[in-house]
């Protein structure tokens, strides 16, 4: 199912639309996206390229507890 969403994200990417995607999958945000938010407990934490913003400690210690 992964496989098909990634495909079809690719393909709307590739014709300039915008896709907003609600998704926990770090690998997928890092492969699909440009831009990230992340959000925790309805308060945003993060905005960015998805490899600063998943390096970020808040994100880091809000998603993995460390």
């Amino acid at each position: 199912m992964i496989k098909i969403v990634s495909s079809v994200i690719r393909e709307l990417k590739q014709k300039g639309k915008t896709v907003i995607l609600i998704e926990h999958n770090m690998e997928l945000i890092r492969e699909l996206s440009d831009t990230v938010l992340v959000m925790d407990e309805g308060k945003l934490l993060a905005e960015g390229e998805p490899e600063k913003v998943l390096a970020e400690k808040r994100v880091i210690e809000a998603y993995l507890g460390e």
